[in-house]
């Protein structure tokens, strides 16, 4: 697509260049600078990008070309590993997808990006991962090797705690819709919750039954940007008394807690669990070694 079709596509989605630039990952002064026509040639990989998001064709940029037809204004999935599956013809006459056993009606009803519901993604395969955000469906992809086996650590280390102390709350390791929003359009699944039984929590009273005491969100190059900004408010502001953010690749966790100052831990830390008064702390080095093991079960290098 030229320039001049992206901007019209764009004003025919009625799409603005924050969500643009939040569904494509192009920053978004980047994206202002194309649709204000302040840049006569941006780079190939840029407008693939904006295409994919645009035109209803879904590109893959693992394989570097675009997967199934044209898609009309039918809802997609933005994402990595949802664009490398297989996808095909939505026929808008019958509302229908063509191949039954891939996508099927799981898309429906027909809406666009930012309409959709809590209610309209219980249509999705439950093998597909995803969330919504705003009325918007991200695709969150499949957690790596290193990923699961260290939520599994964790969950472990924070389980044993619990038992040993004979307590009321439960860890539990995603998928588990949380659903942070009174409008029902923010259905999110974070890696690794622990939910008390009750409601209020040093005063606070929490409106949703759904909200967890605790998340962890370990970060993964489809979910960071969204795990480190828009998910960091909603649950700050919904109630979650603690937030870790894990980054495997800089070894470091970030803890966002209610009113308190934000801290920064490595993995060489005993990094302490607030809602237990620093009680609980947990050994992030346990979990590399565990990780380790894992790679080697699996022969990966």
């Amino acid at each position: 697509m030229t320039i001049d079709e992206l901007i019209a596509r764009k004003r025919a989605l009625g799409y603005t260049n924050e969500q643009i630039a939040q569904l494509s990952g192009v920053p978004f002064g980047t994206v202002q600078k194309i649709f204000g026509r302040q840049t006569s040639s941006p780079r190939a990989d840029t407008l693939r990008k904006l295409e994919s998001v645009l035109s209803g064709r879904l590109y893959s940029f693992s394989t570097q070309q675009y997967v199934g037809e044209y898609l009309g204004e039918s809802p997609m999935i933005y994402g990595s590993s949802a664009l490398d599956q297989k996808y095909t013809n939505y026929n808008e006459e019958d509302g229908e997808w063509s191949n039954e056993g891939v996508i099927a009606r799981a898309y429906m009803p027909h809406k666009r990006q930012g309409e959709y519901t809590v209610d309209d993604v219980k249509l999705i395969p439950s093998d597909i991962r995803f969330e919504l955000i705003d009325g918007y469906i991200i695709d969150v992809g499949t957690p790596s090797l290193e990923h699961q086996t260290l939520l599994e650590e964790v969950n472990s280390q924070i389980d044993h705690y619990i038992r040993e102390n004979h307590g009321e709350c439960l860890s539990f390791i995603t998928p588990l819709p949380v659903i942070t929003d009174d409008n029902y359009k923010t259905e999110v699944h974070p890696d690794l919750i622990i939910k008390c039984p009750k409601e209020y929590n040093d005063g606070h009273y929490v409106f949703n039954e759904t909200i967890p005491d605790f998340i962890i969100e370990v970060l993964s190059p489809s979910t960071k940007r969204f795990d480190t900004s828009i998910k960091l408010k909603k649950y700050m502001r919904d109630g979650v008394k603690e937030y870790w953010v894990i980054d495997l690749i800089r070894r470091d966790v970030t803890v966002h807690s209610m009113n308190e100052p934000l801290k920064l831990y490595t993995f060489d830390d005993a990094i302490p669990v607030n809602i237990y008064d620093g009680k609980l702390q947990i050994d992030m080095i346990a979990a590399e070694k565990r990780i380790e093991k894992a790679r080697k079960l699996f022969n990966y290098k």
